[in-house]
């Protein structure tokens, strides 16, 4: 878009500057009409900022347990998040994250809970979920730890 901007805006100078050069008045109209052009049109796209502004996903994270503990059941596991905004917390037991079975749902301010677990290896995931009207979807990266839960 620039780029043709900025062609645009060259070629009217140039023909500006020729019909000026014939002693033409046309020029002179044309050579303001382009110049003002030049300053709307540079100034549109430089307040726009000449992009849309990326905005990072949210992160969710294990405070505990931690990846690799053996612990007992019920098993106490505390999330925290980076840049929820409008999303929630989701965890899951022994399903990937994102796959959005076996979920237990935390408020908005909540990041504790309890999960009760059969002795053996676990996967525990945590997972960030839009709220939107569209459906519930995964936001950002989750995040796994496994556990061995004592028997």
């Amino acid at each position: 878009m620039a780029l043709i901007l900025v062609v645009v805006l060259v070629g009217g100078f140039a023909l500006a500057i020729k019909a000026r050069g014939a002693g033409n008045r046309a020029g002179v109209t044309v050579l303001a009409v382009m110049g003002l052009l030049a300053v709307v049109a540079f100034g549109m796209v430089g307040a726009r900022g000449g992009s849309e502004a990326e905005v990072e996903p949210p992160r969710v994270f294990f405070v505990e347990p931690l990846d690799g503990t053996e612990v007992g059941s019920p098993v106490r596991v505390v999330v925290d998040a980076e840049r929820l905004a409008e999303n929630h917390i989701d965890l899951a037991a022994d399903v990937g994250c994102g796959d959005g079975g076996g979920t237990v749902h935390l408020d908005e301010d909540e990041r504790e809970t309890t999960l009760e677990l059969s002795p053996g290896e676990h996967r525990i995931c945590v997972q960030a979920y839009d709220n939107g009207h569209t459906g519930h979807h995964p936001v950002g990266e989750g995040e796994t730890v496994t556990v061995l839960v004592a028997g």
